[in-house]
C-alpha cells in the first residue's frame, strides 16, 4: 500500500511538472553581442534610435540601472483575419564585458491576435503569446551596433 502511494506522489508530481511547463508558452530567444565600450548616456541614445528605426514605441525613462534593461512598448500590426495580427515588444540588456565591451542581449517577444469578431480593433484584441523573433532582434542588434560604429558581424547567438 505504501508503494502505491509513494508511486500515485511521483507521478502526480511529473505530471504537475510537464503541465506547468506547457503553460509556460515559449521560451525566450535572445540574441547577443559585445560592442565597443561607450557610456550609458551614449547606449541608450543609440539604443532608442535604433528602437524608433524598427518602429518599436520608445518609453522616456531610458535603461531601467536595477534591471539594465529597456522594453519597447508594443508595435501593433492588426490584420482583418484571426491569427494573423501580431503585436511585438522588444528588450535590451547589457552586461559589463570583458576588456571594458559591453554585453548586449536583444528578445522580440511576439504575441498573435486570436479575436475574429473585431481583428483590427485593438480594444477587442485576444492577445496568445507566440515564438520569439530572433530575426528582428537580430536587425535591432546590427543597427545598435552599426550607430556604434561597430563594424564586425554578430559574433554570438
Amino acid at each position: 500500500m505504501m508503494q502505491v502511494r509513494k508511486a500515485s506522489l511521483v507521478f502526480a508530481t511529473l505530471l504537475l511538472a510537464v503541465v506547468s511547463a506547457c503553460k509556460s508558452g515559449p521560451s525566450p530567444e535572445w540574441v547577443e553581442a559585445d560592442v565597443p565600450p561607450v557610456s550609458l548616456r551614449v547606449l541608450w541614445e543609440v539604443t532608442r534610435q535604433a528602437l524608433m528605426r524598427e518602429s518599436f514605441p520608445v518609453a522616456a525613462p531610458g535603461f531601467d540601472p536595477s534591471t539594465r534593461s529597456v522594453t519597447s512598448g508594443w508595435r501593433m500590426d492588426l490584420h482583418p483575419f484571426r491569427g494573423e495580427g501580431y503585436r511585438e515588444r522588444a528588450t535590451v540588456t547589457y552586461e559589463p564585458g570583458p576588456g571594458g565591451r559591453i554585453d548586449l542581449s536583444v528578445r522580440v517577444e511576439r504575441e498573435i491576435n486570436n479575436n475574429i469578431a473585431r481583428p483590427l480593433d485593438p480594444s477587442y484584441a485576444d492577445w496568445k503569446k507566440s515564438a520569439d523573433e530572433p530575426g528582428r532582434a537580430r536587425v535591432l542588434l546590427q543597427s545598435i551596433r552599426s550607430l556604434l560604429g561597430d563594424s564586425r558581424g554578430i559574433q554570438r547567438e
